[in-house]
């Protein structure tokens, strides 16, 4: 059992039944008790409380491993009742989506691109597509109990700043504050690759993972690092940043002012020059959404058999290789994966499997080849805010209980007016 003051104690199991929850799904009680090492006393009462408040729900009865005899009632995260907000915003994806508890995505909404240009100035629009989210699924903004949001840029997830965004064209936005104000609900935020590495390690297909990197390439490069556990994000939360780094023999001007960064020889926008027969500085003068489209288009191409297409992005992925090569080197993960539109792309991941296969040097430091993350930008903005508002030992089971009271009279309220009750029964 975890160590403690009593309230500090019940917070820290909480969060542990629940972290539980997410990692197996469905699970009885003793089941739970054994994953997590309390008492079946200490389960009933966590699970009661949690059950009072809608956290979770009771399913199927069966037999589950090695209990047998009489089946046993399983729990599981809630599917309705309380929901979660994701807000996703990289160059190539401005969404805004509702979840329940489980992850799963009801419904979604895209950011106008006048919003991105002006985000301080037109955040109540965002306000405004939270309620259209929540009426469509027949449900009260009370039953939200959180935002989380998943940023291109350096991002400073403690005082909820997005300190520079190049995508979006941001500097020093107070996300938090802004989305808080104009929501009334509460509000976490990261950098987008790092929302996606953290979903992955305690969410996706590598829960558990304590060192893993994560190369996400769409019209830039960024990556991840979690190192013994934790994210690095460095002195100035630009941790990850790699597409500013110099390139040996690369001499393209970048977007930054510098020339021969790595954005300008494995981005997608290098990627749509080398495709285009061009150079990344022409291609960067250009709309930013018409390169999206070509450079998606460029995609489309590869996966029918376009040999010009397959060559530019094989290319591009032996030139990132050979980078990910030296971070493999110097900090020997469990596992690398790729992410973004570029990253999953089949030819781009062969150009990189090829070129650490040919580095003699890394046998052994992996302990499978490169992969690729099918975490969408925004199931991980929704598991950022699952993250910090469901399985943080800061639950506020308060609010929580509150809100199920609420609910229940709203019930009760409908069920009246049903049944014909008098109107000074109905809430208007």
């Amino acid at each position: 059992m975890t160590g403690g003051r009593p309230p500090e104690l019940r917070r820290k199991n909480r969060a542990l039944v629940l972290r539980a929850l997410v990692k197996h799904g469905d699970i009885s009680r003793t089941g739970l008790a054994e994953a997590v090492g309390l008492t079946g006393t200490a389960i009933t009462r966590i699970t009661r409380e949690l059950l009072d408040v809608g956290l979770i729900e009771e399913g199927d009865k069966a037999n589950q491993g090695r209990f047998l005899g009489r089946p046993r009632t399983c729990l599981a995260l809630a599917s309705t009742g309380l929901y979660v907000i994701g807000l996703a915003m990289q160059a190539a994806d401005r969404l805004l989506v509702l979840a329940n508890l489980q992850g799963e995505i009801l419904s979604s909404r895209q950011i106008p691109f006048e919003v991105v240009l002006d985000f301080t100035g037109k955040v109540d629009a965002v306000s405004n597509l939270v309620d259209e989210l929540a009426a469509e699924a027949g449900i009260s903004k009370k039953q939200i109990i959180g935002i989380g949001a998943a940023i291109a840029g350096a991002v400073d997830p403690m005082a909820g700043y997005v300190k520079t965004s190049p995508p979006l064209g941001w500097q020093d936005v107070p996300l938090v504050a802004l989305l808080e104000d104009a929501t009334g609900l509460p509000v976490a935020v990261d950098n987008v690759n790092n929302a996606i590495c953290a979903a992955e390690c305690q969410f996706g297909t590598y829960q558990g993972t304590r060192n893993l990197m994560l190369f996400s390439i769409t019209q830039g490069a960024g990556a991840s690092f979690v190192i013994d556990g934790e994210i690095v994000r460095g002195r100035s939360f630009a941790a990850g940043q790699i597409g500013h780094m110099p390139v040996t023999g690369a001499s393209d001007l970048c977007s930054c002012g510098a020339r021969g960064c790595l954005n300008t020889v494995v981005s997608g926008m290098a990627i749509l020059a080398d495709f285009e027969g061009t150079t990344y500085e022409r291609l960067a003068a250009r709309n930013a959404d018409e390169n999206t489209r070509r450079m998606l288009k460029m995609l489309e191409r590869s996966l029918t058999g376009d040999v010009r297409a397959i060559r530019a992005l094989h290319d591009a992925g032996e030139r990132l290789g050979a980078i990910l090569n030296v971070f493999t080197l110097a900090f020997q993960p469990e596992h690398v994966l790729l992410a973004g539109q570029i990253g999953r792309n089949p030819y781009f991941v062969k150009g990189v499997e090829d070129s650490v296969s040919r580095d003699t040097r890394l046998a052994g430091l992996c302990t499978d080849r490169v992969g690729m993350s099918i975490m969408g930008v925004d199931e991980a903005a929704v598991f950022l805010a699952l993250s910090r508002f469901l399985l943080s030992e800061k639950l506020d089971l308060q609010t929580l209980k509150n809100l199920s009271r609420w609910r229940r009279d709203a019930r009760s309220k409908t069920t009246a007016a049903e049944n014909g009750a008098p109107d000074r029964w109905v809430t208007p």
